[in-house]
């Protein structure tokens, strides 16, 4: 009989832990900053005289509960040299309700390295690391003359 009792008793006592570790899960923040890429497009081509002034376009929309802004950066990827910053900037969107419109940035820059094709990626930091899209690339062919 005190077997049991005492069984009884250990399971009551791992039931209540159990039950209470999956009660004390942490909810999501309110307010989370979460901006995604939602567009990022440069030229297709471009010729060699102009790389100084390759026109890139950023879409950015706010999908988060606050606007703080978050840092964007725009890099030259190199397979030999790793990624070369171009630009660094702070992107805000506005929240307003009911209409979360993406907003347009456009940055002329120059790729610091001159070669026949320039990839390009943008990134944004904010604080929904997994599920969200703060990454694009694009590529520009440059055209010898």
């Amino acid at each position: 009989m005190k077997k049991l009792s005492i069984l009884l008793l250990a399971g009551v006592f791992l039931m209540t832990t159990a039950s209470l570790a999956l009660a004390k899960k942490t909810p999501p923040p309110a307010d989370i900053v979460d901006y995604d890429i939602v567009g990022f497009t440069c030229p297709q081509t471009v010729l060699s005289t102009e790389t100084d002034q390759i026109e890139v376009r950023v879409l950015v929309k706010n999908v988060g509960t606050s606007d703080p802004g978050v840092p964007l950066q725009i890099s030259e990827e190199d397979a030999f040299f790793g990624p070369t910053v171009v630009l660094r900037d702070t992107v805000t969107d506005e929240i307003q309700k009911g209409k979360q419109r993406a907003v347009e940035y456009v940055y002329t820059i120059a790729p610091p390295v001159f070669k026949q094709y320039i990839e390009l990626s943008a990134s944004l930091s904010d604080q929904n690391y997994t599920d969200d899209l703060d990454w694009a690339f694009c590529s520009t062919k440059v055209i010898l003359q």
